[in-house]
């Protein structure tokens, strides 16, 4: 990947992860930190060290897709660190690389349906630990479709991810479900660009799984 197009790509993320966007990349990043600063300012003593992180991770690397993983984490007052979870998703269009959304894999109400259902019946089987699906008093009963809008793409499955507590809690890690494209072939939109590139075969061993690479997603199961 050359040094443009990754610039581009954390960029792209840094913007998504602000809380106040910019229509420059770089007046963003520099927002992040300002907020930043500006909260710790008012805090007390106690509750330091503080801090602030970003990474941007490749899960899938291949000849005709690219899908990385980014993570924004902070702390700047008690009780505890706020996260925030995205996808970068690029498939190969004459050549060149552009960006893919959920709406164009799902872009039918039978579509989105069936991809609602699929994640709210893997949410209700206790898969996903501290579901607010769960358990016999569950506190949702139904799964709201605008939760489902973060996902990544590893070699065999599409991976829904939510954002710390919106479907699950006592823990700020986030539920990940792995949906094999195998079952998404009468699913999904017969015509999105992914359709002919599934399975995926990476061009280099050294990017795996994200399941691999967070200890956060160790527990991550397919369904």
């Amino acid at each position: 990947m050359n040094s443009c197009f990754s610039i581009s790509l954390l960029l792209l993320f840094a913007l998504a992860s602000c809380t106040k966007p910019d229509n420059d990349p770089l007046k963003s990043l520099n927002a992040c930190k300002q907020e930043f600063v500006k909260e710790i300012l008012k805090q007390s003593s106690n509750e330091s060290p503080f801090h602030m992180s970003y990474s941007l991770t490749t899960v899938l690397f291949s000849d005709n897709a690219i899908s990385l993983f980014g993570q924004i984490s902070i702390y700047d007052h008690l009780p505890h660190e706020r996260k925030r979870y995205e996808g970068l998703t690029f498939y190969k269009d004459q050549g060149k690389f552009v960006s893919i959304s959920l709406q164009e894999l799902f872009s039918t109400s039978i579509e989105k349906e069936w991809l609602r259902n699929y994640c709210e019946q893997f949410l209700k089987t206790d898969a996903i630990a501290s579901s607010y699906f769960s358990g016999k008093t569950p506190l949702l009963t139904s799964l709201d479709y605008n939760l489902i809008h973060t996902f990544i793409l590893e070699p065999e499955a599409l991976c829904i991810i939510f954002q710390p507590y919106t479907v699950a809690g006592m823990t700020d890690t986030h539920p990940i479900i792995k949906i094999p494209y195998e079952k998404l072939k009468v699913h999904w939109n017969p015509s999105n660009p992914l359709v002919k590139c599934v399975p995926f075969t990476p061009t280099t061993d050294s990017w795996t799984e994200i399941s691999e690479e967070s200890d956060e997603l160790a527990s991550s199961q397919k369904f």
